[in-house]
C-alpha cells in the first residue's frame, strides 16, 4: 500500500474506534448507539485485517467475528432508528450471535468451505436489503424532518456500499481488482464513518426528536395552529378518511407539510403521522366500545367506521395503546361478554 492509502485507513480505523466507544458511551440515552458502536467496532476491523496482518489466531478470531456481524448490525441499527416500535429481543440479537459466529469456522477454514462463505454472503446480503428496507417504510409518515433526510441517504448510499463490498469479497482473496476495491473501501469507510460522526454526535441528534409522552414545547402561535389542527380533525373527522396523508391534512390546514410535521412532533409529541392519526381513531373506537347503546355493534364494524382499514391493524393498535383486546376492553367496561 502506498502511504496515502496506510494514512486513509489508519484515519478511518481511528474515527470508527473513537465513534464506537462515543456510541458506547451514550447507548442508554439513545437505543441505536449499541448497535452503532457494534456496526464501527466491524467497519474497523474489516478495515484492519483487509490491510494489515494479525499478530495471532486469537486476535484472528475476534476481527472476523467483528467483522461478519456487520450485517446484522447494521439490519439492528436501521430498524432502531426508524421503526419507533422497535425494541430489543432475544431472537434479534441471536441472529447478530450467528452471524459473529459464522467468523469462526470461516477464518479456521481460510476459504475452504466455499459453500460456507458463499451462503455468509448471500444471508448478509438479506440483511442489507432488509435494513434498507427499514429505511423506505414509514418514510411518508415520519415526522422527523432529520430522519427523513437521514433516510434518503441511507437509500442512495447503503446499497450500493454494501453491494460493492460484497461483490469485492467473493473475487478470490487474492485479485488484484478485490485488492483495489479493498482499498476503494476503505476510502468510503473514512468519509462515511466521518460523515456519520458528525451526524451522530452533534449536541441535539435530529434522531432525538421530540418522543411521544414528552412535555410539548410550543409557541402561542403555535398553540393556535394546534387549536385549530384538533378542531379540524374532531369536527370533520378527516381521521375517519383511510388515505388521509400529512399533504391532505396541510393542505387543509393552509400550511406547508414541513410545517404541519414538526408541528405535530414538537406540539404533540409524535413521531410519525400514523400514531398521530390513530389517537383520534383509537379514541372513537374506545368511545363506542364502552357505549351501552352499541353493544351489540361488531367490533369490526367499529374499527371500519373508525377509520381502520380492516381488524388486524385495528386489533394491534388498541392491544398496544390499552394493553387489552377490543374484546377485553368492551367486556370490562360493560362488565359482560357481548360477543
Amino acid at each position: 500500500m502506498t502511504s496515502l492509502e496506510v494514512a486513509l485507513r489508519g484515519g478511518s480505523i481511528a474515527i470508527l474506534l473513537l465513534f464506537s466507544v462515543l456510541c458506547f458511551r451514550f447507548r442508554r440515552e439513545f437505543l441505536p448507539l449499541r448497535y452503532a458502536a457494534l456496526y464501527c467496532l466491524g467497519s474497523a476491523a474489516y478495515t484492519y485485517s483487509s490491510a494489515w496482518p494479525v499478530p495471532n489466531r486469537i486476535a484472528d478470531l475476534i476481527l472476523s467475528g467483528l467483522l461478519c456481524a456487520v450485517p446484522a448490525a447494521f439490519w439492528l441499527l436501521m430498524a432502531s432508528l426508524f421503526d419507533d416500535g422497535f425494541a430489543p429481543s432475544l431472537r434479534k440479537h441471536a441472529a447478530l450471535a450467528i452471524m459473529a459466529a459464522w467468523g469462526v469456522p470461516e477464518e479456521l477454514t481460510h476459504w475452504r468451505w466455499v459453500w460456507l462463505t458463499d451462503l455468509y454472503f448471500a444471508i448478509a446480503l438479506g440483511f442489507w436489503v432488509a435494513g434498507s428496507i427499514q429505511a423506505v417504510l414509514g418514510f411518508v409518515d415520519d415526522l422527523i424532518q432529520g430522519r427523513r433526510q437521514f433516510r434518503i441517504a441511507v437509500l442512495l448510499l447503503t446499497p450500493l456500499h454494501a453491494f460493492a463490498l460484497i461483490a469485492v469479497e467473493l473475487l478470490s482473496p487474492g485479485a488484484s481488482l478485490a485488492e483495489t476495491g479493498r482499498t476503494i473501501n476503505s476510502w468510503s469507510i473514512a468519509i462515511v464513518s466521518c460523515l456519520g460522526a458528525i451526524f451522530f454526535l452533534r449536541p441535539h441528534p435530529v434522531m432525538m426528536a421530540v418522543k411521544a409522552g414528552a412535555a410539548p414545547t410550543v409557541t402561542a402561535r403555535d398553540q393556535a395552529l394546534l387549536a385549530k389542527l384538533d378542531l379540524i380533525m374532531t369536527e370533520e373527522r378527516l381521521y375517519r378518511d383511510e388515505g388521509l396523508t400529512v399533504a391532505s391534512l396541510a393542505k387543509r390546514m393552509e400550511m406547508g407539510e414541513s410545517r404541519l410535521r414538526k408541528l405535530i412532533n414538537t406540539g404533540l409529541g409524535h413521531r410519525n403521522f400514523s400514531a398521530f392519526v390513530n389517537g383520534y381513531r383509537l379514541a372513537e373506537a374506545s368511545a363506542a366500545l364502552a357505549d351501552p347503546t352499541q353493544a351489540e355493534v361488531p367490533i369490526l364494524t367499529i374499527a371500519l367506521d373508525s377509520g381502520f382499514g380492516s381488524i388486524g391493524p385495528f386489533n394491534r393498535a388498541f392491544k398496544a395503546n390499552t394493553g387489552l383486546t377490543p374484546r377485553e376492553f368492551r367486556n370490562l367496561r360493560l362488565g359482560a361478554d357481548f360477543g
